[in-house]
C-alpha cells in the first residue's frame, strides 16, 4: 500500500560478532498487525495491535516484536492482540509517530519464542505432533 517517496523504516543489519544492544530480529514479516488504538501515557504512547489468531503463540510478553521494522518490546499480549509503549525518540525516529487506529503494519514475532515454539513442537498436543505421553496419570501408576 505504499506510494513512491513513502517513509520506511530502515535499520543496518548488525554485523557478526558486534555488541547485541536491542532485539533479535531477522527482518521477515510473519502478519500483518492492526492499530486498534493509540493511547497518550506521560511523554509516551501505548499501542494496541491486533493480528491473527494464529501467530498469538509466536507473541510473548516481554519479548520482542518487529512492526514495521521497529523493534519493540511487547508490554501484554493475548491470543490475538499486543501492547508496546514507544517512547517520544522512537515516534520522532521512525513512521510510528504518524500511526493512528485502523493503520496496518507489518509484524515480525519474537524470534527466540518462535525457535522454542517449534522445539517443543513434539511434546504439546496444540501442534498435532506425537506426544511423550507424560502424563499425570501415567506419573501415578509409576509410583511419583
Amino acid at each position: 500500500g505504499l506510494r513512491a517517496g513513502a517513509k520506511v523504516n530502515l535499520e543496518r543489519a548488525l554485523a557478526l560478532g558486534d555488541r547485541l544492544g536491542g532485539h533479535l530480529v531477522s527482518g521477515h514479516v510473519d502478519c500483518l498487525a492492526q492499530v486498534e488504538s493509540v493511547t497518550p501515557a506521560g511523554e509516551s504512547v501505548v499501542i494496541r495491535l491486533s493480528f491473527p489468531r494464529e501467530f498469538g503463540s509466536q507473541v510473548v510478553p516481554k519479548g520482542s516484536v518487529a512492526l514495521d521494522g521497529v523493534s519493540l518490546t511487547v508490554n501484554e499480549c493475548g491470543e490475538d492482540f499486543l501492547t508496546v509503549n514507544v517512547i517520544p525518540a522512537t515516534q520522532g525516529e521512525t513512521t510510528i509517530g504518524q500511526w493512528r487506529s485502523g493503520r496496518v503494519v507489518n509484524m515480525e514475532t519474537d524470534l527466540i519464542g518462535k525457535y522454542v515454539l517449534r522445539m517443543l513442537g513434539p511434546w504439546t498436543e496444540k501442534t498435532g505432533a506425537p506426544t511423550s505421553g507424560m502424563t499425570a496419570e501415567f506419573l501415578r501408576r509409576n509410583g511419583f
